[in-house]
């Protein structure tokens, strides 16, 4: 883990505008309260910053003396702060703040859509993971042009995962790679004719 420390909100909202559609993560460097005289975004800012492109804090670690890093990293499906996070981002809409991304993970038809997908073998992924993969358009359009075995292929390993936690890594896994233009290394599944 080696964190980015930032100088200024401007300077976070802009790597989260370039890269909040192809990166998983990013750990964000922050000033201890007491520590005085260093130019950085508060974790209240950081925060709102991540909220608005869809992202949460999900960890914080010690980095030194003087600093800690949180982990940001896009919000992941059926999200148990849902509710609560989407009120934040309400408030920042009213500012004009959150962009398209924020809007499809904590929108009202995000808030509706939360939850446990219902998983078992099926070539088809539910609807709350479909919306977020929709939320992505670099990510849905590449996983769209391919070829109809891979997308079978991807979608049934998403969605026969034993617990709702593996289905939501893999279909993070999936959009992270299809939002880099790149294929899961998966095999086809084979078909009785």
């Amino acid at each position: 883990m080696r964190p980015t420390f930032f100088s200024t909100v401007a300077e976070l909202r802009a790597w989260l505008t370039a890269n909040h559609a192809s990166a998983t993560e990013v750990w964000v460097g922050l000033p201890d309260h007491d520590h005085v005289g260093e130019q950085a975004p508060s974790w209240a800012e950081t925060l709102d910053q991540a909220l608005c492109f869809g992202w949460v804090d999900t960890a914080r670690v010690r980095v030194d003396a003087h600093h800690h890093a949180v982990r940001l990293a896009p919000c992941p499906p059926g999200d148990r702060f849902q509710e609560l996070r989407a009120a934040r981002v309400a408030e920042l809409a009213e500012r004009g703040l959150v962009h398209p991304a924020g809007h499809a993970a904590f929108g009202p038809s995000a808030s509706a859509q939360a939850g446990p997908c219902p998983h078992g073998p099926g070539d088809e992924l539910c609807d709350s993971y479909l919306a977020l993969f929709q939320a992505n358009p670099p990510a849905w359009a590449f996983f769209r042009a391919q070829d109809l075995p891979y997308r079978r292929a991807a979608t049934s390993w998403v969605m026969d995962a034993e617990d709702e936690e593996t289905s939501a890594r893999r279909l993070s896994a999936l959009v992270a790679a299809s939002a880099r233009a790149r294929r899961l290394p998966l095999r086809p599944l084979s078909r009785p004719v």
